[in-house]
């Protein structure tokens, strides 16, 4: 019989029925498995794209980029260099400071030190980050002195199996609770809250971003960073701080936690809605098409396509309003799968797809061989025998030679080829590095070597895929040589030292202590010949140093050295054979120089660590005393003690001057002829609490943090104002550093005491020691003309301790000499002969200047000076240094 119309649409019915009854099993099987996941993501990221919303413009990224690293030359950065951004993104009015920066490490004492300095600056508004990252949940945080100033955030991403971050951690959690991430921070959250999701419709590039560049070299525009939240991070490739987004390509780590920060305030939390809605939706749809009268498959699959888009864009327009994620997966799955059967059902269609099979393999065949041969990376595609049969251009170019038709073995190392029969053997892929010549050089390559079988008969084939990686290995070589070296002189850097030893320590080789040396006049030499002239120095003296038979020499900083001592020589004789490396004057660019050394000493103990020799070295080398060239200190526990209350004392002179610490006292001077009282010097006193801090431990270290500068001026102002209630015209005698000739403007600081406090010019007096005038004679010269031009008296001090010549002293413009106490205390012994003085005295008048003696105790001192022509003196004799309120009474 013949089958009717009805009976096909029968028959057409019952295999709709079934399938729609497959299909429905099946999404139910999906939606249990989750298995459309992916689809969702992707849709997910489709709808990103869609999105163009902007960001609130209230965080900055203050990125370290490539220009960056280049301008300062060195990674890793001193701690100083992201002080000095913080200072400058504070002083331009940023709200708070967020850095994404490991400060987990110890680095140099110094660096940390301004490190710490500028985190107590900021007062608690900069954020450090904690960073949690392994499964165990360690946390990885800034050191223990930088958390005394400031809070940290945590700095974390949750990535997809793709490795594409979709949300960042809220909290991270150690033993003292959870540590809020800088969305969590900014937008609050609660401690259930696990993590921010990220809303990809923000357009990281609307984000403003300062290069941190422009804020070292003070270029940065002030309105960037006024009153926002800034965020220090790197985006500079070779720090590889870059994370995969989906629609808005690899991103800084710092980028990710602001556009994290972003969805929080603008309240665009995604939310995702359970796919069993979706579930029921493609059911209702199997329901309909099942129901429905329409015959046509082409009207079907319009209806069909016409669903999907509409439930897309309802999907769409719900993100787009309220941040919600509708999972359309399983709903396009179904309809997919509707349109599959609706095209099998069709004999037409299928007919049609018969006809077209065999050329559409072929042009496919054809487009895969074009897409081998275009392929960026190197490919290889060989029979099990290792016989080419297919080749990339780039492996062509790379190798040399025409691949096809020759074996893997004569093209690839050895290695390889043993990484392609196990991939043979496991059925998987293996992966490696290897060498391989191209073009008659070793290059690096990573490969990938691939086992696979297809078709009914099961064919087999081999691909190995190779990128050319020796720029990236030359790159990673330099950051690892950069990480333990110093650039200017090719010596190990303080990191690299410290390794080197702990290297040692670990194989059981004998370090027998490190050397801390000092290049005395160093400074001088710089100021006095250039920078250049101070490298060049530094560079000839770590190459005399390792010519010496020293391998491990370390460049500590400023003309400051650190050497390994070598196990079989004495420690004495070894500092001979530093000391000898100086005692050929140094060629710098057209001018000799001549240095001396100072150098301290610990042993390696075995019980301690590398950190704690170099330590014990640097304590004493400071202990050393450094008028003494060419002198070795060794370390003893002392030392430790006087290197701890030294910094304790830095850390708190800072704040001296704001605290109102220090006070003035006055020692009388008076004319040796009359007996009367002609003036005083100001001596500087430091009260911390109920403790007196002696001149002589706080005043070097002013000078060594430069803090002398402004402690001076605040001492001429109080002298001034104190010697204007002063009778009958007495001066007051300010003594002058001669660091401030070189850090300062030390005539425009005397104008400007002399015009807070209205004290007349002529009854100032400076003093400048011997050897200040020596270190840089141009500038001091200069500035001394420029002070006597104002009426200003300027005194010599300490005169007869340092190494000035007479000639020298002549050219010098000064009115005073002032005789040190040592040689004054030999005329206290019964008998002794004022041989010096009086050749002291004598020069001075020739020279036509007056003299002033210091440290006058006796009264036979005073009459000998006296008969000597000595005009003044200054000493116990007649006062101790007193308050400022006595000298006026003694004077009245």
């Amino acid at each position: 019989m013949f089958r009717t119309q009805a009976d096909t649409s029968t028959r057409n019915r019952r295999y709709r029925l079934a399938g729609a009854v497959l299909i429905a099993v099946g999404l139910f099987a999906l939606a249990a498995l989750n298995a459309t996941v992916s689809l969702d993501r992707d849709l997910a990221d489709w709808r990103f794209g869609q999105s163009s919303r902007a960001a609130s413009q209230d965080i900055v990224f203050l990125d370290i980029d490539g220009a960056t690293i280049d301008t300062v030359g060195i990674w890793p950065w001193p701690r100083a260099v992201y002080a000095q951004i913080i200072d400058r993104a504070l002083e331009l009015g940023a709200y708070d400071v967020w850095v994404d920066v490991d400060f987990s490490a110890v680095s140099a004492r110094g660096d940390d030190a301004a490190l710490a300095d500028s985190l107590e600056a900021a007062g608690g508004y900069v954020y450090l980050a904690a960073f949690q990252r392994n499964e165990s949940g360690d946390l990885t945080r800034p050191l223990p002195e930088f958390l005394k100033y400031s809070d940290m955030f945590a700095a974390g991403a949750l990535t997809d199996v793709l490795g594409i971050v979709r949300a960042v951690p809220s909290y991270a959690w150690s033993q003292e609770g959870g540590i809020p991430s800088l969305a969590t921070a900014l937008a609050g959250g609660s401690e259930g809250s696990s993590y921010q999701s990220l809303d990809y419709g923000i357009d990281a590039d609307t984000i403003p971003k300062v290069s941190a560049r422009d804020l070292l070299d003070g270029t940065a525009e002030p309105d960037l960073i006024a009153g926002k939240h800034v965020v220090l991070g790197a985006s500079a490739l070779e720090l590889k701080d870059l994370f995969f987004t989906p629609n808005q390509g690899p991103q800084p780590g710092a980028v990710v936690q602001i556009l994290a920060a972003e969805t929080a305030l603008a309240g665009r939390g995604l939310v995702n809605a359970s796919p069993w809605w979706m579930t029921g939706a493609a059911l209702l749809l199997l329901a309909l098409q099942v129901a429905l009268p329409i015959h046509s498959p082409i009207v079907r699959i319009i209806a069909l396509a016409i669903g999907a888009l509409a439930v897309e864009g309802v999907a769409l327009a719900l993100y787009l309003g309220s941040a919600v994620m509708l999972p359309t997966g399983i709903y396009h799955a179904g309809t997919a799968a509707l349109m599959l059967g609706t095209v099998i059902l069709d004999t037409r269609i299928l007919g049609f797809l018969v006809q077209r099979l065999g050329g559409e393999r072929d042009a496919f065949r054809a487009m895969l061989k074009q897409v081998i041969a275009d392929n960026f990376d190197g490919v290889l595609i060989a029979q099990p025998d290792g016989e080419v049969i297919s080749a990339s251009r780039f492996a062509t170019e790379f190798l040399g030679c025409a691949p096809v038709g020759r074996n893997l073995s004569d093209l690839l190392p050895v290695e390889i080829g043993v990484a392609i029969d196990n991939a043979i053997d496991c059925k998987t892929s293996v992966q490696g590095e290897a060498i391989v010549e191209s073009e008659g050089r070793p290059r690096n390559i990573e490969y990938v070597a691939t086992h696979s079988t297809f078709g009914e008969r099961k064919q087999s084939i081999v691909t190995v895929t190779f990128r050319d990686i020796t720029a990236r290995k030359h790159g990673e070589a330099r950051l690892r040589y950069l990480a333990d070296h110093d650039q200017l002189t090719d010596t190990l850097s303080r990191s690299g030292f410290l390794k080197r030893l702990h290297d040692a320590q670990g194989c059981g080789e004998q370090v027998s202590g490190v050397f801390v040396v000092q290049l005395e006049r160093f400074g001088t030499i710089t100021a006095s010949l250039g920078h250049c002239a101070g490298d060049t120095l530094l560079r000839q003296f770590a190459d005399r140093l390792r010519a010496s038979g020293f391998s491990a020499v370390a460049h500590l900083g400023q003309g400051q050295f650190a050497v390994a001592a070598l196990s079989d020589e004495r420690i004495e004789h070894q500092f001979e054979m530093i000391g000898k490396t100086t005692r050929l004057a140094f060629d710098l660019e057209g001018h000799t120089a001549a240095v001396g050394l100072s150098a301290g000493y610990a042993d390696a103990d075995a019980v301690e660590n590398p950190e704690t020799w170099l330590s014990r070295a640097e304590a004493a080398l400071i202990s050393n005393d450094r008028r003494n060239l060419n002198q070795l200190t060794l370390y003893d526990q002392s030392q430790s003690a006087q290197v701890s209350r030294n910094r304790t004392l830095e850390a708190k002179l800072a704040k001296a001057l704001e605290d109102d610490q220090f006070f003035l006292q006055f020692q009388p001077q008076i004319d040796l002829r009359t007996g009367c009282m002609i003036g005083a010097e100001a001596l500087l006193r430091w009260r911390r609490g109920t403790e007196i801090v002696p001149p002589g431990e706080f005043l070097p270290i002013a000078e060594e943090t430069g803090m002398i500068v402004e402690i001076t001026r605040w001492v001429l102002v109080e002298a001034c104002r104190t010697a204007l209630r002063w009778t009958n015209g007495m001066r007051v005698a300010v003594n002058i550093s001669a660091l401030h000739f070189e850090l300062g403007d030390l005539a425009a600081d005397v104008a400007a005491a002399l015009d807070i406090t209205g004290l007349p010019a002529d009854r100032l007096e400076l003093e400048i020691t011997e050897t200040a005038t020596m270190s840089m004679r141009a500038n001091v010269v200069a500035e001394l003309e420029r002070l006597r031009s104002m009426g200003i008296t300027i005194a010599i001090d300490d005169f007869g301790t340092g190494q000035s010549s007479l000639a020298y002293l002549d050219q010098l413009p000064f009115d005073i000499l002032k005789i040190d106490k040592a040689f004054i205390d030999r005329l206290a012994v019964p008998g002794a002969t004022p041989g010096i003085v009086a050749g002291i005295i004598d020069i001075a008048q020739t020279m036509g200047k007056r003299v002033l003696a210091e440290g006058i105790e006796h009264a036979h001192q005073a009459e000998i000076l006296r008969k000597l022509g000595c005009e003044f003196g200054q000493g116990y004799y007649w006062s101790r240094p007193i308050d400022g309120a006595l000298i006026a009474q003694a004077a009245a």
